[in-house]
Order: structure tokens, then C-alpha cells, then sequence
């Protein structure tokens, strides 16, 4: 997951955690992502190197991509082309609460661009598979993340039949 650690620790105490999940994005910030995957493909250039970034979660870090270059491949999950903030925290609470966050409509919109741009070469899982009892603490206290390796297909292929995108980019 590209995040920037330290902004994340910084941030985390200006967070109102009596707020609940919602402040889970707002802690988890576009800028922590875009960050993480300056440095990552910094270094995969410098270095000449394989890198591979999951859960791409910002429409800015799709324009950065953009030349990625040959040692670079992305990922994005079903998660993050389907749920958009702050529904999904409105309607499932921590249930839709994963690193990185689940975002506005217009990053989803910058995803989706992506993978019709060619950008994103993978479709990923989150693979957490945390309990329900587990997922409904309260936030800060739920884990983020969710389960997704059954649903992978279901989600993407509901996806190419509203015409979002073609099995030929699958």
C-alpha cells in the first residue's frame, strides 16, 4: 500500500476520533498516497527496478503514473471503482473502512480513467478477512480492510455489463 508513514503519524493526532470512520479518509489523505508513490517510483527509476504499488486510491497518483515507466505496474480494487466517499461511510460504517481509504467520486472517476488509460495493469483484492464482530468496533479501534477474493469477479463482471468496462481490459 502506498502511504506515507510518517505523514500518517503526524496526522493521526489531529484527527477528532469521535467522529467516527469518516475520519478515516480524512486521516488517510489523497497527499499521503501521492507522497508514497513519488518515492516508490523515484526509486524504481533510479534504481532500474521492479516496483509494484496496490490499491492505487487517487486520481493524483494515476497522472503520476502516467510515466511510470517500464519497471512499474499498478493495482486497484473492486472496492475502489465501486464505493465512493462519504456513502459508503455513511450506509456501512467500518465495514468499508481499508488502507488506503475509500475516496471521493472523483478519484473513483480518475481510477476508471486509469484503466481505460492503460495505467492500471491489475485488479486486485483487499484479502483481510476480518470478522464481522471485529469490523464493527468502533473506529479508530475496527481494523481496516476487507474481504474481496470471492467477490473479485462478481463486482468486475457486474461492472463490464453496465458498460464501465470491457472484458477486453479485464
Amino acid at each position: 500500500h502506498s502511504e506515507d508513514e510518517e505523514r500518517l503519524t503526524d496526522r493521526f493526532i489531529l484527527i477528532n476520533k469521535k467522529k467516527g470512520v469518516s475520519e478515516h479518509e480524512r486521516w488517510r489523505d489523497p497527499i499521503s498516497a501521492v507522497l508514497s508513490t513519488k518515492k516508490v517510483i523515484k526509486f524504481a527509476k533510479k534504481h532500474k527496478t521492479k516496483a509494484h504499488i496496490l490499491h492505487i486510491s487517487t486520481k493524483e497518483e494515476i497522472a503520476l503514473l502516467k510515466s511510470k515507466g517500464k519497471y512499474m505496474t499498478a493495482e486497484v480494487t473492486p472496492q475502489h471503482l465501486t464505493l465512493f466517499s462519504p456513502n459508503c461511510y455513511k450506509k456501512l460504517g467500518t465495514l468499508s473502512q481499508m488502507n488506503p481509504p475509500i475516496r471521493t467520486k472523483s478519484h473513483q472517476n480518475g481510477l476508471w480513467k486509469g484503466i481505460s488509460d492503460g495505467i492500471i495493469n491489475v485488479i486486485g483484492s483487499d484479502h483481510a478477512p476480518h470478522t464481522l464482530k471485529e469490523k464493527k468496533r468502533n473506529w479508530p479501534n475496527s481494523p481496516s480492510g476487507m474481504p474481496g477474493v470471492q467477490t473479485l469477479l462478481p463486482i468486475m463482471l457486474n461492472h463490464v455489463n453496465s458498460k464501465k468496462i470491457s472484458l477486453l481490459k479485464l
